[in-house]
This record gives structure tokens, sequence and C-alpha cells, in this order.
């Protein structure tokens, strides 16, 4: 992600927080889901109006705003009327969802792009458990009742391939459909595949009706929540779901088998992953995109860093183990990580493209 698009995607969030405090709606619509005034502050929630006033207010300063707006009218805000929610990185936003708070159209929109990561992955740092929920407003119920919380929004397993917390807590929307409860046990089966073993199941009471966790707690204490049951995931019951042609049963056993089967193409791809690591030069690549031979130093080559405006060089090369560190606040990683990072593309568009670009595949 470019330094114009952070600095665009930071602008827009304080816009957005400015514009929530002074509206009377969706405030109130926040407060009535049981969210504090502190919470709303620190996780910047914000409101898209319904004419593209982010649209002008980043034309008129130059910034890209083309992702903050309709497609096909970019004088209609992409969020229009909607509850606006930034992935925050530190002091940066690197994302944003939204939420409906009409009952219109789509509940969550998310930005144009795939999801980056967990939202309010900030609370990962040094954590020695984390509950996993579905949605930002459960996440924030939870961090607002001093649990540390982290929403995955229905995205792809591969966001926690890198979760090894001690303890991982499963918190599933309970609805009749039993999806959430069917989710949370492919969600642990994979968690166990990577070497997460202690992942348990929090189940909400709901008395027959739909609940979450930021439904559940606007009528329950933190009290209440400590003395709810938690079960190990490998022991959940099997859960009984109206299928297309009668009741079905699904177990931990089946998505534990499911996930081995797709650990197997995952591993034929890791060894592709790890031959682009072993021949892509990082260095070279990193002289590529700064047009520098960088400054030796010790172990490292330092560089000014691309990802950020840097004046005194920040990012170090290490040859040895061939990855990234940027000490400006940018992050690091291997070479694959800063493709991705300074093209703003996916995973596999990065290996395509250093293959392509640096390998002559």
């Amino acid at each position: 992600m470019t330094d114009v698009i952070v600095k665009a995607n930071n602008i827009s969030t304080e816009f957005y927080h400015s514009f929530l405090l002074g509206s009377s709606q969706p405030l109130e619509y926040l407060k009535s889901r049981g969210l504090s005034m502190n919470s709303i502050e620190k996780f910047k929630l914000g409101f898209a109006t319904n004419v593209s006033l982010i649209g002008n207010l980043l034309r008129a300063k130059g910034l890209p705003f083309s992702h903050l707006v309709k497609k096909d009218n970019d004088s209609e805000d992409y969020f229009k009327e909607r509850i606006v929610i930034p992935f925050l990185d530190g002091d940066n936003t690197i994302f944003f969802t939204s939420r409906s708070i009409y009952d219109i159209g789509t509940r969550h929109l998310h930005l144009r792009g795939g999801i980056p990561t967990l939202y309010n992955s900030n609370t990962l740092l040094d954590a020695k458990y984390v509950f996993i929920v579905e949605s930002p407003l459960d996440a924030i119920t939870l961090e607002q009742n001093g649990i540390r919380a982290v929403a995955k929004l229905g995205t792809g397993l591969n966001l926690l391939e890198n979760l090894l917390i001690p303890q991982i807590f499963l918190i599933p929307d309970i609805e009749e459909s039993r999806v959430g409860e069917i989710d949370a046990i492919k969600t642990a089966a994979y968690l166990y595949s990577i070497g997460n073993i202690d992942v348990r199941i929090v189940y909400l009471p709901s008395n027959g009706v739909k609940v979450d966790p930021n439904l559940w707690f606007m009528d329950h204490t933190i009290e209440e929540f400590r003395k709810l049951p938690i079960i190990q995931a490998r022991d959940v019951e099997p859960i009984i779901f109206p299928g297309l042609h009668g009741p079905e049963t699904f177990t931990f056993e089946q998505a534990a088998q499911k996930t081995r089967v797709k650990k197997d193409v995952v591993a034929k791809t890791g060894d592709e992953v790890a031959e682009i690591k072993r021949k892509a030069n990082l260095l070279e690549i990193m002289r590529d995109y700064t047009n520098s031979q960088g400054i030796q130093t010790g172990e490292a080559v330092l560089f000014l860093c691309p990802l950020h405006n840097d004046r005194n060089p920040s990012l170090a090369i290490y040859p040895a183990t061939q990855s990234w560190c940027c000490f400006g606040g940018c992050g690091g990683g291997d070479v694959i990580n800063f493709i991705q990072r300074i093209e703003d593309i996916n995973f596999k568009q990065a290996l395509e493209l250093i293959k392509t670009r640096y390998l002559g595949d």
C-alpha cells in the first residue's frame, strides 16, 4: 500500500469519524447497540453521507479517492449512508469495511480488493489469548468489556495462518441455519492443523433466537459471560442442521479431513513458494525499486523506504536471511511480502510478478 493511499485513508477516517459525531441517527444507532462513546472514539467509527463529500475532499488535496467512491459514479460515496469501520494499523488506516444501519442491501460492505487482515489485529501484540468473532461490532463489544478480540468477517482461513497464540476462543453467531457454528468448527480444525492446539468454543445461550456477542452483551454482564461453558473444539457435539433433503450432520472430524486435503494442495504450493524465496534476490529487487545501491552497515544494507516518505534510510535488507525490516513503522517480512506491499497486490499475484520480472519464468 502506497503512502498516498494511506494518507488518503487516514484523512478519510478522521472525516468519517467527525461526520458521525455530528450525526444524531447513526450515533444513536451505535449507542443502541451498546457501544460507549469511548469505544466509538477509540476505534474511530464513522459515517458516510449520501453524497460524496469524501471524493471532493480528497480530490481537492490531490489524493487518490477512486477506492472510496462508486465505480460508475464518482459523485456517490462507496459507503453511502453506512457506518464506516476503519482497520487500524497503529496510527494508520489500511482498509475499510462498513455496516448498514437501515437494513437495506448488504449488511457488511467491504472496500474493494479483498480484506487484508483480521479486524482489530492491533490487539494481537503480545497477546496470550484472543477471541475470534464474526463482525467488528462483536469484536468492539468484547474489547469494551476488557476481552481481546478480532473479527474475521467471513474471510478465508488464510488470514489465521500466523495466528500462533497460546489460547484461541471462537464465539459463533447462533442462528437457525447453524452456519456460524459450522464455520467455527471449520476454523477450529484449521487452527489445529497449523499448530494451535488449545482452541475452544464458547456458545452463547440463545433461547431460540438469533444471537451474536454484540446482541448478547446488551442484556448480559461480563460476569455472566465468564460463567459460560467453554468446550475444547475437538470435543464439540455433532451439529445437526437443515439440509436440502432433510437434516444433515457436521462433525469436527469432517472439518479436519477437509483441512488435511486442503493442506496437501497447500504443501505443493509451499514447495513453489520456498523455491521462489530461495532464488529471488531481495537485495537486487530493492535496488531496482529504489534506484540505489543502499548503504552497507554490518549484516544489513540500508535504503530509503519506498513504502513511506522516508528522509533517512530506515529500511534494512538482510541478505543472509532474504528478509527486510522498516524501522519507520512499515513492518517487515520476506521478498513476497515486500512485493505485495509495494505493488498493493495479493499473494498469488506477487508470486507471478517475481517469477516473470525477476526469475525469467
